[in-house]
């Protein structure tokens, strides 16, 4: 017998197929593979500094972290800022670090090894090495001493110098980078006595092995610089104090100017 269905029956059953319909459909749905959309991570360079920032280091050979050569430096990295937002400066003072200049060890030659292209040395100037060889520009500046640089930069650049320089045929340099450089003096000696004491062609012997490691440095030389702030209480009558104030006068700001131009042209050098 052929049973009656009423229509509230019907809904009912109606109701019934769409609900196990939904049902099945949210299962499939679950079991399926989700499609998911990947951002690519922002790139961050180690120092958390944007992947365009053009980073220029100066390195103060100097005791002094106010004196000549220390403002010349600044006056350098001020240059450096001014040609570019995306410029990042650093200044080392290497009197503050405790190291050593190269140990003749040799492990920087070495075949087969990690160390090779590395100075394995560990002290105060081993980050720095390292920091050194990434950027961008690095000036060294320092006053003159007997002639020649402080002790304390001629060992810093052993040490950063010497892993590099290979005794291969080719490569001559391992360097990560072949940056730019510039070098900062500061002395005493006049610009005649500069050059008739042959300090251009002592400095010069350093500067040819940061070119041959890196970009050959662009030199900027302070001359006849102004030493103590009271010339009366040193026994120093071989000059003139009233004679370097005048000095002072006409040429330190020229002296400060020509570093400000230096890095500007170093960060514009970098840029083209």
């Amino acid at each position: 017998m052929k049973q009656h269905q009423t229509p509230k029956t019907i809904h009912l059953q109606k109701y019934c197929k769409w609900v196990g319909v939904m049902a099945i459909a949210l299962l499939l749905g679950a079991a399926a593979p989700c499609k998911m959309t990947e951002t690519a991570p922002t790139k961050v360079s180690e120092n958390n500094l944007p992947p365009t920032t053009i980073e220029i280091i100066a390195i103060n050979g100097s005791p002094r972290t106010n004196g000549n050569t220390a403002e010349m430096c600044n006056h350098f990295l001020e240059g450096a800022i001014s040609a570019n937002a995306n410029v990042h400066t650093t200044i080392i003072n290497l009197y503050e670090l405790d190291f050593k200049g190269c140990k003749s060890c040799f492990a920087c030659k070495l075949k087969n090894n990690s160390s090779y292209g590395h100075c394995i040395v560990e002290d105060g100037i081993t980050k720095l090495i390292e920091q050194v060889s990434q950027a961008d520009g690095v000036v060294f500046a320092s006053p003159i001493y007997l002639g020649d640089i402080t002790g304390e930069m001629r060992s810093f650049l052993e040490r950063l110098l010497f892993p590099y320089l290979t005794y291969q045929q080719e490569p001559r340099s391992v360097a990560p980078k072949r940056m730019q450089t510039a070098m900062i003096y500061t002395m005493n000696v006049t610009e005649q006595g500069y050059y008739d004491q042959k300090y251009d062609e002592k400095l010069a012997v350093m500067e040819n092995v940061i070119g041959r490691i890196f970009q050959q440095p662009v030199s900027i030389c302070a001359f006849n610089t102004y030493q103590f702030d009271d010339y009366s209480r040193y026994y120093a009558d071989r000059f003139s104090e009233p004679d370097k104030a005048s000095y002072k006068t006409e040429h330190w700001a020229l002296d400060c100017q020509k570093a400000f131009d230096a890095g500007k042209a170093m960060v514009e050098t970098i840029l083209k």
